[in-house]
């Protein structure tokens, strides 16, 4: 439903961000031959996991049980744990643990290459036994139709939702209704980046990383803010050998971290983004009330999913 970079509003709001596995695009382990009778394959289920995985895993078993009815054959496979931040603003203030920095770089270019290495989709050997008109009505039966769709303002323009086929359906079910969630789901998830907006602006913020990039440059790293930092570093992830691109990672991390420390850039901007969080909070007390009673049940419609698949 999302898309853009994940972003968080910390302990004061919670911000989820329910990814869609769409097919084809996230990578599981899947053996066997398929069954050429429609089923569900629910290949494992989620051990200690967040509740953002948690709910895209659960997504993907409701739609894949109305894909079921469809008659179509679905898989569904748990996420792979992830390593959680050091602390949930660093992306976008970064980080001034040097440590870590010089222990793991940012994490970027690792992944790269694992994400390069990964194993097809479940669903895509069962796609690829399917007719060009059978793939489509696939697609339109887990998407819906294109023309179901309903428009929600986001403050970076309309956001287009779809209304029908099981990912919906899914939704709805987890949710309490695509139409009432939706809209909730895209203004709790824009909440970060217009609360950024306005930490980047504050004077004090704007002062702590001028000291941050003079000290970036003096170790020739030319970069305006920590974002642009893990940028350069991606870039080179995707054209230079894992050993090149991981050297220079952690160079250029632990610069940052160091620099960010020198600063105070990431506590500083952490306590300002904390304070219009709370402003937030007051302001949209009873939407954001909403959000997460929503958000609440649905977890405990997932947990029930993992009960219910153990068995």
């Amino acid at each position: 439903m999302n898309g853009g970079k994940k972003i968080f509003l910390g302990s004061t709001i919670a911000v989820l961000i329910v990814v869609s596995l769409s097919i084809g695009v996230v990578a599981w382990k899947s053996g066997g031959d398929e069954d050429p009778n429609p089923r569900l394959n629910v290949l494992d289920v989620p051990e200690n996991t967040d509740s953002e995985a948690l709910l895209a895993w659960a997504e993907n078993v409701l739609a894949g049980r109305c894909m079921v009815h469809q008659e179509f054959t679905f898989s569904v496979a748990a996420p792979r744990d992830r390593a959680a931040a050091a602390d949930p603003y660093e992306q976008l203030y970064g980080t001034d643990d040097v440590d870590r920095a010089r222990q793991r770089g940012y994490g970027i270019s690792p992944a790269f290459h694992q994400a390069e290495r990964a194993l097809p989709d479940p669903n895509r050997k069962y796609l690829e036994t399917l007719s060009a008109q059978d793939r489509a009505k696939f697609d339109e039966a887990y998407f819906g139709p294109e023309s179901a769709v309903m428009r929600v303002s986001a403050e970076a323009g309309d956001v287009t939702v779809g209304t029908e086929g099981c990912l919906a359906q899914a939704r709805s079910q987890l949710y309490g209704g695509i139409a009432e969630w939706a809209p909730l789901d895209i203004w709790a998830t824009g909440l970060d980046s217009q609360i950024y907006a306005t930490v980047i602006v504050h004077p004090k913020y704007v002062a702590s990383l001028g000291v941050w990039r003079g000290c970036m440059t003096a170790q020739s790293f030319a970069v305006s803010d920590p974002e642009g930092s893990r940028d350069r570093v991606a870039q080179l992830a995707g054209s230079a050998d894992l050993r090149e691109a991981e050297q220079f990672e952690r160079k250029a991390a632990v610069a940052d971290a160091g620099c960010n420390r020198e600063a105070n850039l990431r506590r500083l901007a952490t306590e300002l983004h904390k304070n219009q969080a709370e402003v937030v909070a007051r302001q949209d007390a009873t939407k954001l009330a909403n959000y997460r009673d929503r958000r609440d049940q649905a977890v405990l419609i997932a947990r029930d999913l993992v009960t219910e698949l153990r068995k």
